[in-house]
């Protein structure tokens, strides 16, 4: 028996508004051509994301059931940061690859040094010393050049997009817009993570910036 695809709650006139609302961001914006706009079922979660494979943003059931209008301040800043993620899709596209590029290389070294540590063990007649101290160092280290690399890639990309949301609705936008995240969404979502900065990083960095340009 074929397992359901969950379907979203959102009604024909909620998905109407929103669909409008991300058309007039992309206008603001400059971009010529808006997204295409999917609703995805489910609890708050990442709010909402915009995939560059198939030029769509996705807002979850979960924002729009704790902030069902639009074109409020918090939901206004979510659209314009996922939009700022398209804004510039060939440099995106470019980091992607690089990215790619980079995970492939370290599972490769990540790999060929657990060989190495293996046969380094399997060798060593007092014990295996290489397979008790320097393995789990070595994939101690690696964990973390990995983390490392995934932060390198996504912070910037984070903060860019942060840009644009302020460059429409100030850095009051975007702690409007996390402080959604804070109070209806997981704990986790404030702190800093492989993919993104903290909230209060975030903030913090949109108010220099506002400071700077005066």
């Amino acid at each position: 028996m074929r397992r359901s695809v969950p379907q979203s709650a959102t009604t024909a006139e909620q998905r109407e508004v929103w669909v409008a609302r991300v058309g007039e961001l992309a206008a603001l914006l400059g971009q010529s051509t808006p997204p295409s706009v999917e609703f995805l079922p489910g609890p708050l979660g990442m709010g909402a994301r915009y995939h560059h494979g198939t030029d769509t943003l996705g807002v979850t059931d979960g924002w729009i059931s704790a902030e069902p209008d639009p074109r409020s301040l918090p939901s206004s800043a979510l659209l314009a940061h996922e939009l700022g993620h398209r804004e510039d899709l060939t440099k995106l596209r470019r980091a992607r690859r690089l990215y790619y590029v980079a995970y492939v290389v370290l599972v490769v070294i990540l790999l060929g040094g657990c060989a190495a540590a293996f046969v380094s063990s399997t060798r060593d007649a007092n014990g295996g010393l290489a397979g008790s101290v320097w393995f789990p160092l070595f994939i101690a280290s690696m964990g973390v050049a990995i983390v490392v690399s995934l932060m390198v890639m996504s912070w910037p990309r984070e903060y860019y997009a942060d840009g644009v949301a302020a460059r429409l609705f100030g850095s009051d936008g975007v702690a409007a817009c996390l402080a959604v995240y804070a109070a209806n969404g997981p704990r986790s979502t404030v702190w800093p993570s492989h993919t993104h900065p903290s909230h209060r990083m975030r903030i913090a960095r949109q108010r220099r910036r506002e400071t700077q340009r005066r």
